[in-house]
């Protein structure tokens, strides 16, 4: 290769480091910067906590806030906004204090999280009072939490998912954590109990079958790449499937840690446009073609702008609340 062409592409290469070092100093900047308003978040969410647990009756200031911004959204075009429908039996079922099921209807409207959250899931879930997440602060990884009131179906008050990751977007290891089931029959050997006087090979695939039910809580279980023995005794196929389930439960962590807790409201709600088809349930709910939309469609032109998209967010939800205010007094 002349030795001209030789410089070439060292002077590209050259170039390709520098843009390598600075994209790192902008990763480590920017995982400060998330780190540094994670924990201002965290107190919001603390206090949300508070409040769907009924542990705190809501602050004036907080409702002073909300009818602030409310006000300052309230322009020509507020009330002509249509919304998606809002089942209104959420919020007329809710106790004097908190609000009850607000996490497990969150996931069961998230698109990607219903995906691993079966019926069979719902008792347990109605007891998740709190999810928060944590970067962590020697790696690029994070951290799961999920915070359960006292129940009669486990023994423990928090479950874990941490994943670890040396460089951004690249899993190394995810550590679950073990459930110590109490009283589920579904989960707490049952199936154990019908077999004792059978054979022990039957015994063991009950066993079998048994751990390996379809739940949200296999999320929890601990996942970590091939060794290189492992890898050698695996065909590539296998090896594959490996991968993608690994890049999948990573899928998983992001939804919880970047679209879920952050907009858990929203989710709740179905404000996120995941209501789409509703049969007759609409009629059921005594709403009109004027409080329905396609949030898709009615986004589109908000997408290149953060700041309107935000502000059509909220008004979305203050109206959602006032339908259901509305339908609420004319039902009774």
């Amino acid at each position: 290769m002349p030795q001209e062409v030789q410089n070439r592409f060292k002077a590209l290469k050259a170039l390709y480091d520098k843009e390598r070092e600075l994209e790192y100093e902008m990763e480590q900047q920017y995982r400060e910067l998330e780190r540094k308003f994670e924990l201002r978040m965290s107190d919001i969410y603390d206090e949300r906590e508070d409040v769907l647990s009924g542990e705190i009756i809501e602050s004036d200031y907080i409702l002073d806030d909300y009818e602030k911004r409310s006000i300052e959204l309230q322009d020509s075009n507020y009330f002509l906004m249509k919304v998606d429908a809002l089942d209104i039996r959420l919020l007329q079922s809710q106790g004097p204090s908190g609000v009850k099921g607000f996490w497990y209807q969150a996931m069961k409207n998230h698109p990607k999280i219903s995906k691993i959250v079966t019926e069979s899931d719902k008792d347990q879930l109605m007891y998740l009072r709190h999810i928060e997440t944590k970067l962590h602060s020697n790696d690029q990884g994070f951290d799961l939490t999920f915070r359960f009131d006292p129940n009669p179906y486990f023994k423990d008050s928090t479950l874990y998912k941490k994943y670890y990751m040396r460089k951004s977007n690249i899993i190394d290891e995810v550590e679950g954590c073990s459930i110590y089931w109490s009283q589920n029959p579904q989960r707490a050997g049952s199936l154990l109990k019908q077999v004792l006087q059978k054979k022990l090979t039957m015994m063991v695939e009950s066993k079998k079958v048994n751990q390996n039910l379809e739940s949200f809580f296999q999320f929890f279980k601990h996942k970590k790449p091939l060794s290189s023995g492992q890898a050698k005794s695996m065909t590539l196929e296998q090896e594959e499937e490996m991968r993608e389930r690994m890049e999948q439960d990573y899928d998983y962590g992001l939804a919880f840690k970047d679209q879920l807790i952050p907009l858990a409201l929203e989710y709740y709600l179905g404000a996120m446009g995941v209501v789409k088809d509703l049969g007759s349930e609409g009629d059921n709910l005594g709403l009109d073609s004027t409080e329905l939309m396609n949030y898709d469609d009615n986004m589109s032109e908000f997408e290149d702008d953060p700041k309107q998209k935000s502000r059509k967010k909220f008004e979305e939800i203050n109206q959602m609340f006032a339908i259901a205010t509305q339908k609420g007094c004319n039902q009774q």
